[in-house]
């Protein structure tokens, strides 16, 4: 049976004001009155007036399967809707992908400025951030725990392309100039250290010296035996470039074949939970997470519940079936930076972009703050004027391609995903020259072409595909041949 919410909204202001995003049709803006993970059938009611929802003491229910995100507004969360809160530097990451911020300070641990996380008898205790209460969960639930920073999230990547059959445990040397880390069997956690069997002798390891921990969870063989365990094992490694924080430090997969959750839900303290079950009962949220973990908090506390999974892919995040750029002077085939160069781009633009902000000079925060985004240029709703005209405003958008002419990408679509949406323009540091012509089609129908000015409004596109499996997009050269051919195709994507 198809999993349905009940999400009831009421247009006034208070504690648990929320913006729900919906998969078709403007967002709907009003106070969170309740929230369920029930399987019932519920109505869906819907009011539009003017682009948005408005209901005045009255109570509308979207349908789970109709929804793509919650975010919210109030004390506790960052001020703007797309500004994530910090990652915190001491975590524990659950075998689902749930990651929950460790406290410092609290009653499991005297010492101050200590991550708050004791294990015995193969169960951690721990105080999560912004609680005082402590929580258990038992190994086999847990896949990472972070204690020192120190360039350990960046670290993990290389760890797991390496698929290591074992506890991982990682240290630090030089004063946090280096990493390395052994392969063998994880004891017991204390307040000052850590009981690591490797090669056969179990080793004291002081805490103060510990990056991170790794806890092995074996794949099945075909015979349906566990992997053995490999131990007595060090590498070494110096601190590298860092990665993104929150891509998912593990060294092993037992788990991804977990079904996928209802909601992602990120609080204000940093924890990024992957639902399972959820209630709204009396303004505080209880939930399970897809690996059994029960938690209860104020509502207060979330920043956002993401309903995307299965709903909604970016192309930005998928890998084309086939890229080709084609400059408008033949490169050698020796010029491979160049050609690299002028490759498409996820959710960044090409070359810098100081002629976009003639009001602040390269190098400072504003520069930099704008330096790295998709931008198009819009004219202001209450102007009079022609689009060329002075008073245009730039809108930065998160997600989306950069593509040059003569470019031509096949995407391979997900499964069920029937409509592309995205907004089409001239990157505005190229806006006065850019001109290309944009066909998207279908291999099973669906075409939309037409031309994309620098000098025009960006051209908003929605198209259904009719069930294609593959979706190509054409990038060709407009009026002016190739210059100032940078498009911008922002929150490109497919949905149900």
């Amino acid at each position: 049976m198809t999993q349905l919410l009940l999400l009831l909204l009421v247009a006034i202001a208070g504690p648990t004001e929320v913006t729900a995003t919906r998969l078709d049709g403007p967002p709907v803006h009003g106070s969170l009155m309740g929230w369920d993970s029930s399987h019932a059938p519920l109505p869906t009611i819907q009011i539009q007036v003017k682009g948005k929802i408005q209901v005045e003491g009255k109570m509308i229910s979207l349908a789970a399967d109709q929804l793509l995100a919650l975010h919210w507004k109030n004390r506790n969360r960052p001020s703007s809707p797309t500004e994530k809160p910090d990652f915190p530097e001491s975590y524990v990451e659950l075998v689902d992908g749930s990651r929950l911020p460790l406290s410092m300070v609290g009653k499991l641990i005297e010492s101050d400025a200590i991550p708050q996380i004791l294990v015995t008898d193969r169960v951690a205790t721990l105080i999560l951030a912004g609680t005082t209460k402590p929580l258990t969960v038992p190994v086999e639930q847990l896949r990472v725990v972070q204690l020192l920073s120190a360039g350990a999230d960046a670290f993990w990547r290389e760890v797991q392309e390496k698929q290591l059959a074992g506890d991982v445990l990682v240290i630090q040397k030089r004063k946090g100039q280096s990493l390395n880390y052994l392969t063998g069997v994880v004891g017991e956690l204390t307040e000052s250290h850590l009981q690591f069997q490797w090669d056969g002798e179990a080793i004291p390891v002081k805490r103060t010296k510990i990056a991170a921990i790794a806890y092995y969870h074996p794949h099945p063989t075909k015979q349906g035996h566990p992997h053995p365990t490999k131990q007595g094992h060090l590498h070494s490694t110096k601190q590298g470039h860092p990665t993104k924080q929150g891509a998912g430090p593990s060294q092993n997969r037992s788990h991804d074949r977990l079904p996928l959750p209802i909601c992602r839900l990120v609080t204000s303290h940093g924890a990024v939970l992957m639902v399972a079950q959820l209630s709204l009962v009396e303004n505080r949220l209880k939930l399970k997470t897809m690996c059994g973990v029960l938690f209860e908090f104020p509502v207060e506390e979330m920043v956002s519940a993401d309903y995307s999974f299965g709903k909604l892919a970016y192309l930005s995040d998928l890998k084309p079936q086939s890229m080709q750029w084609n400059p408008q002077v033949g490169l050698p085939d020796a010029a491979s930076t160049i050609r690299h160069y002028g490759e498409p781009r996820n959710d960044t633009p090409f070359g810098p972009r100081e002629a976009n902000l003639p009001e602040t000079k390269p190098g400072t925060k504003e520069w930099a703050e704008n330096s790295g985004a998709l931008t198009l240029r819009w004219q202001p709703a209450d102007s009079a004027g022609s689009y060329a005209s002075k008073g245009h405003v730039l809108k930065k958008y998160d997600k989306g391609l950069a593509i040059r002419s003569r470019t031509e990408l096949i995407y391979r679509l997900p499964k069920g995903m029937r409509h592309f949406r995205t907004i089409a323009g001239i990157d505005p540091s190229t806006a006065s020259q850019g001109h290309v012509h944009l066909k998207i089609t279908g291999d099973r129908g669906g075409n939309w072409e037409g031309p994309i000015d620098g000098k025009q409004m960006p051209v908003e596109i929605n198209l259904d595909m009719q069930n294609s499996n593959r979706l190509t997009i054409l990038v060709d050269y407009g009026e002016n041949l190739d210059w100032g051919d940078r498009l911008h195709l922002v929150n490109a994507r497919v949905t149900k």
